[in-house]
């Protein structure tokens, strides 16, 4: 087989040009001759993985045509673009479109159907030259004047095998006609910076998970899908455990900040109502994030129901403090029980956080807008734990109850300090879509995180994770996961694998955050 590209590879310059002809064909101009070349681009069935050695034979088959036209294979890798192509060029136009019909033929019999190929127009042949060499032009022109930085990339010979596409050919035609049905943009293809990526209402209402380690930007598409979502009439609540979303978040004019070390918390906060209208969800919320004994919760129940009825102001936290406190009962366990109760429910005092819980300014929820709730500046991860754990079902019932305007999205970041196996809020997830609420659920341990959340959550985007316990974790979710650990090992930041209910295997996507620096498109 010959190269057409060989005289990148030498040392004496090659000026050619490519370009459209009025047949399946692109004209192809080298020094002062005039060739024909016809393309095609080869693709591996996703189900079957076993082509190589069929592959091979083929290509020997080929190399061994004495045909008056030459063959050649490239297989492109770039940032945006992944794919190999077949070449024949030749003199003659026809001949150049019959050996392309041959050797596509030769190849899906040599190879039982594994690989096929995908005729292209001279349009689509066009751009994909233009993308395998990383430019950005229409018509491709290049002389030993051309600058380095037009021609971002060197060819070489190199050994070849079509790279199996995540979605085969005959499935690209569905999805694009159901990514085009969505509105909340999340990004664009990997391979194809063309097709953008839109998620519909019932994804963000049938929750999302957002996976990814430290820095592989898991809450930067948190922040997108919430700005994403704003625009598009959604209530959003970010729970921001590191305080990261005020810089992610900076360009947006449609975003509330609420702090309760900073003298506000939102509205759906609302501890009275929690206690009056759900005592059961209060006191299990306490209970998990707290760590309590079964003596412990029983004190604490006595407290609550005591206070839910007698009680209308002030910080409850404090009020129940003191009714456990002037508690008494001559059994030791009571005793010992109630100390240990005490030492819990302190760092969630006004008195301990220094948070004067009853001039806190309440901030109401609103369409289109983005709530922040920043508890970065609580240093006791306990009382992080239960604060978020209560805002969530605050809004939760709230909702029940036509509170709040909807549809409702909650961003909950390090959802697994919320969402754990014994939270009695994971079982939330799977009952809250019937109030049109939706989670994103974004967490660098999703291991962590419990299984019945994992499962509830039909849209998954994870971006690189480096524990081999979170991948198995993640993959034991996602259908169709052959040879994907590899992919999530690998990925860069922005980049991540999506995983669609309606779709048989996950996208490579590249996440997209120009609405972040208030760019829409």
């Amino acid at each position: 087989m010959k190269s057409l590209f060989e005289g990148f590879t030498s040392r004496k310059s090659l000026s050619f040009v490519i370009e459209q002809s009025h047949n399946d064909t692109l004209r192809l101009e080298v020094s002062d001759k005039v060739l024909f070349l016809a393309l095609a681009e080869l693709v591996s069935k996703p189900q079957d993985n076993e082509y190589r050695n069929s592959l091979a034979q083929a290509l020997s088959t080929i190399a061994s045509r004495s045909v008056d036209s030459s063959c050649t294979i490239v297989t492109c890798v770039s940032r945006s673009y992944v794919a190999t192509l077949l070449m024949i060029i030749s003199k003659d136009l026809n001949e150049a479109l019959y050996q392309r019909d041959v050797v596509c033929a030769l190849i899906e019999t040599l190879t039982e159907g594994s690989v096929v190929c995908r005729l292209l127009k001279p349009r689509e042949a066009l751009t994909a030259i233009q993308r395998c060499l990383g430019l950005k032009h229409a018509i491709l022109l290049f002389d030993n004047t051309t600058p380095r930085s037009i021609l971002p990339m060197e060819l070489h010979r190199s050994a070849y095998w079509p790279i199996p596409s995540v979605l085969g050919y005959e499935d690209l035609e569905f999805v694009l006609q159901y990514l085009e049905k969505g509105k909340i943009k999340i990004g664009t293809l990997l391979e194809n910076s063309d097709i953008e990526v839109l998620l519909k209402d019932e994804h963000l209402l049938r929750h999302i998970a957002v996976f990814g380690s430290t820095g592989s930007g898991k809450s930067t598409t948190a922040a997108v899908i919430a700005a994403q979502a704003s625009m598009n009439g959604y209530t959003v609540f970010v729970i921001d455990w590191h305080g990261e979303y005020f810089e992610l978040l900076k360009n947006l004019n449609n975003v509330v900040y609420t702090n309760p070390v900073k003298g506000s918390i939102p509205s759906a906060l609302d501890l009275t109502k929690l206690i009056r209208d759900d005592t059961l969800a209060f006191i299990e919320i306490l209970e998990s994030a707290l760590e309590l004994t079964p003596a412990q919760a029983h004190i604490l129940e006595d407290a609550v129901n005591y206070v839910k009825d007698k009680f209308t102001t002030g910080y409850l936290v404090d009020i129940l403090v003191d009714i456990v406190q002037s508690s008494s009962a001559s059994a030791r366990w009571y005793s010992e029980s109630r100390e240990a109760l005490l030492r819990k429910l302190k760092p969630l005092t006004s008195q301990y956080l220094r948070i004067r819980w009853d001039q806190c300014k309440t901030v109401e929820a609103a369409p289109n807008t983005i709530m922040v709730f920043d508890i970065s500046s609580i240093p006791n991860t306990r009382v992080r734990k239960t604060l978020a754990a209560l805002l969530v079902r605050s809004i939760t019932l709230k909702s029940q109850y036509n509170e709040l305007p909807k549809p409702i999205l909650i961003i909950v970041d390090e959802a697994h300090n919320i969402f754990d196996s014994k939270s009695p809020l994971s079982v939330l997830v799977a009952e809250v879509r019937k109030w049109h609420i939706g989670f994103v659920i974004v967490t660098q341990s999703p291991s962590m995180v419990a299984s019945v959340v994992v499962k509830n959550t039909n849209t998954k985007i994870v971006h690189l994770l480096k524990s081999s316990q979170d991948v198995d974790s993640v993959l034991a979710t996602i259908p169709n996961r052959r040879n994907l650990a590899q992919i999530l090992s690998s990925l860069r930041p922005g980049e991540a694998l999506l995983s669609l209910p309606e779709l048989p295997l996950p996208l490579l996507v590249r996440i997209d955050t120009s609405v972040l620096r208030g760019v829409q498109k």
